[in-house]
């Protein structure tokens, strides 16, 4: 029997939500410029730059060893700032996860942005160990009031990788 569960991260961002939003879903190439440590590449496989359908992976690196999730835009809402990305492919589904979403989006909160990214994923066994390989969820201490992509990129990869 699997296991099914969710988690959420937040961090506060001083740029616009469409700013945020645009990066994930039109410009996610961007972000191996902000974090080139961290993210090596990411590669257009089918469709256009954030348009529902396209799929899209990533060559990152976590924990020093190289490692790929290959993902399909399955919803977009530009009103909120939102995007869902389900994962097709690579380590996080064929050695971690039945199956993993993540869903991104930005919401006004005081005079700033929270952006937040939820994990809903469903592990192959139950009875599987359950840990989480970083602390993802100290992200408060990450980016209080600022958006430093390499710390954005760092939070979403340690929440991405329970």
């Amino acid at each position: 029997m699997a296991l099914s569960g969710k988690l959420i991260g937040y961090v506060e961002i001083s740029k616009k939500g469409d700013v945020f939003h645009d990066l994930f879903r039109h410009n996610p190439h961007e972000i191996v410029a902000i974090a080139p440590n961290k993210v090596h590449d990411c590669e257009l496989h089918d469709g256009e730059r954030g348009a529902v359908g396209s799929i899209i992976s990533w060559h990152y690196t976590h924990e020093g060893k190289r490692r790929i999730c290959k993902q399909i835009i399955e919803a977009v809402n530009e009103e909120n700032h939102m995007a869902v990305f389900k994962v097709i492919g690579g380590d996080l589904v064929e050695e971690l996860y039945k199956s993993f979403t993540i869903i991104l989006h930005v919401e006004q909160k005081g005079d700033g942005q929270v952006a937040t990214w939820t994990f809903e994923f469903e592990k192959p066994n139950k009875l599987e160990y359950y840990r989480r390989r970083t602390s993802p969820l100290k992200v408060d201490n990450v980016a209080a009031n600022t958006f430093s992509g390499e710390r954005v990129v760092a939070i979403a990869s340690s929440l991405i990788l329970l």
